[in-house]
């Protein structure tokens, strides 16, 4: 008996012993498979924390610099400083606003809490060996990935102008004669004053100014009037592109380009010490940045034709006469080293001038900060137009327009003030 009851404890063990063996990979699989998904747990963690940033970050810059490439950009280098997995180069579709760089995604949408706000979204992501996983049916290679949003909530109000005056003089923004100005859905801002004279129109939404609005003769303005309003910075110092390509400037420099008499001719994109066109010319300009090193003059009765240009300038720009101007600055995709949404700006402290009959519909930015823009006789601007100078004359029919969401132009209020951004998932 006794020896039976030991036999069957020598059994036992081996019993249990069969069982530790066949339970042995189910039980490893168990335990690796708990590593595993702790594994995928800090790694989502540190995502989150990456898109979080990032999108916050990227809501900051669109609410300081207006321009969604520019934003999508700082979103993204947030996140790879958070070890999100970038790239060597980025692409970004200007239709639907998205950057895509490696394991990031940033995407600039409609806000999510207001619809005057705009969202930055991020999704990140990043693949981990899933061994483990295999083991039990899954993937050699599990991808993980987090979105975060946030809003950027403009702090300047106001509405857009399509005129800015950066000037602060009692006639930094001024109209005389029969001048006739319609802003379709923006306004006229002036950090100086306004001062209109004769029997023109100002046919706006409103008008903002940082001294008074002076008015005589039968002159109307039907917009609200805003005086004493602050002032606000020239919002394009921080449009890179812009910038850029003032820096590059160097007077005297370059060949001179001029054309007379009658026909056509065509210049293509490079750099000129000088531009005139006089005469009954046509001149075609392909799309491209033109960097002019010194003064632009068009005189006589032809025609400046041109899309997808930029004109970058140290002097001045003087256009007279019957010419007929047509011209549109690139959109977001360049070619020749065109800026997006500008079409002619300048670093010189010389006025510029259109004058006479000069048709003029343009579209883009017109901007020169350090000296006067002025449009008389039937001169006028239409269609996408913003123009930002230090002072701003008008005399006759105008109508400007800054619906230039297209170009990816900083987009600004009237009224000064800070922008936010809030992480609202």
């Amino acid at each position: 008996m006794h020896c039976h009851l030991r036999s069957f404890r020598l059994n036992r063990k081996g019993v249990v012993a069969l069982w530790v063996a066949v339970a042995a990979p189910a039980l490893l699989a168990s335990v690796g498979a708990g590593v595993q998904v702790g594994q995928y747990a800090v790694a989502r963690g540190e995502l989150q924390v990456a898109s979080d940033a990032a999108a916050y970050a990227g809501a900051r810059a669109l609410g300081a610099s207006g321009n969604a490439q520019t934003a999508a950009n700082v979103a993204a280098n947030v996140a790879e400083v958070n070890g999100v997995a970038g790239s060597a180069s980025r692409s970004w579709v200007p239709a639907s606003k998205t950057l895509t760089d490696n394991r990031i995604q940033v995407t600039i949408g409609p806000g999510v809490t207001s619809s005057a706000n705009t969202a930055v979204t991020v999704t990140v992501s990043r693949s981990i060996n899933g061994a483990f996983a295999l083991l039990l049916g899954g993937a050699a290679t599990q991808t993980i990935t987090a979105t975060s949003t946030a809003d950027s909530v403009p702090g300047a109000t106001g509405g857009q102008p399509c005129l800015l005056a950066l000037g602060t003089s009692a006639d930094a923004l001024s109209m005389s004669g029969t001048t006739d100005v319609t802003a379709h859905n923006c306004n006229l801002r002036s950090n100086g004053g306004l001062q209109m004279s004769g029997s023109g129109t100002i046919n706006v939404p409103a008008v903002y100014t940082g001294g008074s609005i002076s008015t005589s003769g039968s002159v109307r303005i039907t917009g609200d009037q805003n005086q004493n309003a602050g002032t606000i910075t020239d919002p394009f110092l921080s449009y890179a592109p812009l910038q850029a390509a003032l820096a590059g400037l160097k007077p005297g420099s370059g060949t001179a380009f001029r054309l007379t008499g009658s026909g056509g001719g065509t210049i293509s994109p490079g750099t000129y010490s000088s531009i005139s066109v006089s005469g009954s010319q046509t001149l075609t300009m392909s799309p491209g940045l033109y960097v002019v090193n010194g003064n632009i003059s068009f005189s006589g009765s032809g025609q400046l034709v041109g899309s997808g240009v930029t004109i970058i300038s140290s002097g001045s720009i003087n256009i007279s006469g019957s010419s007929s101007i047509n011209l549109s600055a690139p959109n977001s995709q360049t070619t020749g080293g065109g800026v997006p949404g500008v079409l002619y700006a300048s670093t010189s402290t010389s006025a510029s001038t259109v004058s006479g009959s000069t048709g003029m519909p343009v579209s883009g930015l017109v901007y020169t900060p350090n000296a006067s823009m002025t449009f008389t006789g039937s001169s006028g601007v239409s269609g996408c137009t913003e123009v930002v100078a230090l002072k701003i004359r008008m005399t006759g029919s105008s109508s400007t327009e800054a619906n230039c969401a297209v170009y990816g132009l900083p987009q600004y209020g009237s009224v000064a003030g800070s922008a936010a951004a809030r992480l609202v998932r």
